[in-house]
């Protein structure tokens, strides 16, 4: 479908003039939810480590946000939460960072891999072997995940035979730190966050009346979700991607393109644009501390 400039300045007025206020402002407030459930599972990972208050440990997921837009698929919130730490060796510290942010891919990829089985009726609607396959390697992934997820604790030995590696195998030892009971606490932890970002892009969706359902839009949400998970980005590419595939999976409920993408572009402003401003701030004021010190 090909628009004109005023076709789409017009469909964006009315977009944006329709916003229901209300959802908006519950979204915003569950940013506050999200990073603070984040803030809670960092805290658990380092429990024993280098306890840290509820506070400090806020600031210094928001720190990692700031630093994740910059570097390719988010992987500098690692380098940005560690600077709060002053005992732990940073190193082990990123390293067990990376165990939440597996705990969190694990919910992304299994929600995902279960909802796009149901999609894929739309997707291939007369393609039944196609799909059939599809559903068992979903299946497979799913499993495998787990299955790796649960046993993050063989990388420390396996790591001890390949040599490259066999002179940093003392910092892989901080896999073998949890066990199965604190893993299962970090998936609770990973599935919660889940639930709250999947609400927010709901009311997204709501507050720019995009017309889909909400029951479709708990099926496309979590493919959404799986997608921009897998997808190498970077923070330019990212906001491209994000737009591109609401348009693409929300097709079969929605034709208002503009909403969909403003949905999505809203949902990613409020979840990381605003919080790495904001932690952008706190990184400014601990480098010119640590300077003052």
């Amino acid at each position: 479908m090909s628009y004109n400039v005023d076709d789409l300045y017009l469909q964006y007025r009315q977009s944006v003039g329709g916003m229901v206020g209300w959802a908006v402002v519950l979204t915003l407030l569950l940013m506050i939810a999200n990073w603070s459930i984040e803030a809670l599972k960092w805290q658990y990972l380092i429990k024993g480590k280098e306890p840290i208050g509820f506070r400090m440990a806020f600031k210094a997921v928001l720190s990692g946000t700031t630093i994740s837009l910059i570097t390719p698929n988010r992987i500098g919130e690692y380098a940005g939460r560690v600077v709060y730490l002053d005992t732990y060796d940073k190193v082990k510290a990123a390293l067990t960072t990376m165990v939440g942010s597996f705990a969190q891919l694990c919910i992304t990829l299994v929600a995902g891999c279960i909802c796009l089985c149901f999609e894929l009726k739309h997707i291939l609607p007369q393609m039944d072997l196609a799909r059939q396959t599809l559903v068992f390697l979903c299946l497979i992934l799913v499993g495998l995940i787990l299955l790796l997820y649960y046993n993050i604790w063989l990388i420390a030995p396996v790591s001890r035979r390949i040599p490259i590696v066999k002179k940093y195998a003392g910092y892989f030892e901080e896999f073998e730190q949890y066990n199965y009971t604190d893993l299962t606490v970090l998936l609770g932890y990973s599935l919660i966050r889940y639930a709250v970002f999947t609400l927010q892009y709901v009311l997204m969706l709501y507050a720019f009346r995009t017309n889909v359902e909400v029951m479709d839009a708990l099926k496309v949400i979590p493919v959404i979700f799986l997608v921009q998970s897998i997808v190498p980005t970077s923070a330019l590419t990212e906001i491209g991607l994000r737009g591109y595939s609401a348009i693409v999976f929300f097709a079969f409920y929605s034709t208002n393109e503009v909403s969909l993408t403003l949905s999505a572009y809203g949902l990613w402003i409020v979840n990381l644009i605003f919080p790495a401003f904001v932690g952008l701030i706190l990184l400014l004021r601990v480098r010119f501390l640590k300077a003052d010190t």
